[in-house]
C-alpha cells in the first residue's frame, strides 16, 4: 500500500489492533532508502518501467502512444539530461534530478518491484502490514529477526545498487512523521525531530496553500490524526501555538483559529472540558472530513489527466513560485491573450525547475 505520511498508517494500526493481531512479540520495521535519485541506473529504470507496461497495461496505445514509443522518449529523457555546476556541462547518467514528476514516478515503479519479497508477506497467514511512501518503509514481522535478515540477505543478492537503513524495534519506533508505542496498548503521536531548529513552522505534504490560517488548521488536522490520547494531542496543540507565536504571529490570531477548528468539528467542549471519549469522537470527525478531501482530491486529478497539461519550467522559488502558479497565463505571449479560445481545453502548470545532486556525475 502506498501512503503520503506516516498519519496513513495509524488507522490500520489501530485496525490491527482492534482484530488482535498486534501481538506482544511483533516486530515494527522501517526501511529508510537512501539516495534513490542517484542509486539506480537508467537500464534498471527502463527494464522495470518495461515489465511495469507489459504487466499492467492491456491497451495497444495510451492516449495515442504505444509502449514502444514511451519507451523511446523515456530512454531519450535518461540519456539527454545535463546541468551545470561550476561553469562545466555534466551529463548525468545515473539517476535523475529531483522535482522532476517523471523521474520520481520511474523510481517509484522500479521500489514497487524491488519490494516484491516484502510484499509477499501480505499474503501469508501472518496478517502482515505493509506501507510505502516513496523510500519509506515500514511493516510489521511476526517472524524472527534472523529470518529477516536473511530475506534482505536474499534481497540484496539480487539487487546490491539498493542501499537502505533498516531499524527493527519491538515497543517503540517512529516513521516518518509519526511516533509509535507499543507496551501494553498501541499508542501514536506526532515525531518531532529535535536535531533541527525548534518551534519550526511546520511544512505538511500535499498542502496547495501557503497561507497560515491555512498551515495551521491542517497541522492540527494532523496532529488529531497522529495522537491517539487526548494528552498527546494537547502536548502537540500547545507545541503548535508555541511555533506559531516563536514566528511572530499574535496570540489572538493563534487561539481565534485554534477555536475555529474546534467549532468547525463540533468539539468546542473539548478546550474546556477536554475527556477521551470526546476527543475520539473529534478523531472520528476528523478522519471523515481527511477522507472527503483525499476522494475530492482524487476526483479532481483523474479530471486533470484528461485534460491536456502545458508545463511552464520557473527558476523562481518560494512564495514567488507559489504566486505564479496563481496566475499561470501571465507567462503566455501576447497572441494567447489575444486569442483566449486557443486555451480552450488547456490547463497551464508552473514548475519549479529540479535541483539536481551534485555528487551524481
Amino acid at each position: 500500500m502506498t501512503i503520503d505520511n506516516g498519519a496513513d498508517l495509524i488507522q490500520r494500526l489501530e485496525n490491527y489492533q482492534e482484530k488482535d493481531y498486534l501481538q506482544s512479540t511483533i516486530y515494527f520495521i522501517t526501511l529508510h532508502i537512501k539516495h534513490p535519485y542517484t542509486s539506480i541506473t537508467h537500464a534498471q529504470l527502463l527494464h522495470t518501467l518495461k515489465c511495469f507496461l507489459n504487466d499492467f497495461i492491456r491497451e495497444e496505445t495510451i492516449q495515442g502512444m504505444n509502449t514502444m514509443a514511451i519507451l523511446k522518449l523515456t530512454e531519450f529523457l535518461l540519456q539527454h539530461q545535463y546541468f551545470v555546476y561550476d561553469n562545466r556541462i555534466y551529463q548525468q547518467v545515473c539517476g535523475g534530478g529531483t522535482g522532476l514528476y517523471f523521474m520520481e514516478l520511474l523510481i517509484d515503479i522500479y521500489l514497487f518491484y524491488w519490494q516484491q519479497p516484502l510484499l509477499r508477506l501480505d499474503h501469508q497467514d501472518q496478517h502482515e502490514i505493509f506501507v510505502r511512501c516513496f523510500n519509506d518503509i515500514f511493516l510489521t514481522w511476526n517472524e524472527s529477526k534472523e529470518k529477516f535478515h536473511e530475506l534482505l540477505k536474499t534481497m540484496n543478492n539480487n539487487d546490491s545498487s539498493i542501499q537502505y537503513e533498516v531499524n527493527v524495534q519491538t515497543k517503540e519506533i517512529h516513521y516518518l512523521d509519526v511516533e509509535i508505542h507499543h507496551h501494553s496498548s498501541l499508542q501514536t503521536r506526532v515525531y518531532l525531530d529535535w536535531k533541527y531548529e525548534p518551534y519550526v513552522l511546520p511544512t505538511l505534504h500535499g498542502i496547495s496553500s501557503i497561507r497560515p490560517s491555512n498551515t495551521l488548521r491542517m497541522t492540527l488536522v494532523h496532529a488529531v490524526l497522529c495522537c491517539s490520547q487526548l494528552q498527546d494531542f494537547q502536548e502537540e496543540q500547545q507545541y503548535i501555538e508555541y511555533s506559531f507565536l516563536f514566528h511572530q504571529f499574535s496570540f489572538n490570531f493563534i487561539h481565534q483559529h485554534i477555536e475555529h477548528f474546534f467549532l468547525d468539528f463540533n468539539a468546542l467542549d473539548l478546550s474546556s472540558y477536554p475527556d477521551q471519549a470526546t476527543y475520539d469522537e473529534l478523531r472520528q470527525q476528523v478522519r471523515q472530513w481527511n477522507q472527503q478531501k483525499r476522494e475530492e482530491k482524487r476526483k479532481r486529478l483523474d479530471e486533470t489527466q484528461k485534460q491536456c497539461i502545458w508545463y511552464i519550467h520557473s527558476r523562481l522559488k518560494g512564495f514567488a513560485l507559489h504566486n505564479a502558479k496563481q496566475n499561470p497565463t501571465q507567462f503566455l505571449t501576447r497572441s494567447f491573450h489575444d486569442d483566449v479560445n486557443s486555451l480552450d481545453g488547456i490547463k497551464i502548470e508552473i514548475v519549479g525547475i529540479p535541483n539536481y545532486p551534485l555528487n551524481t556525475i
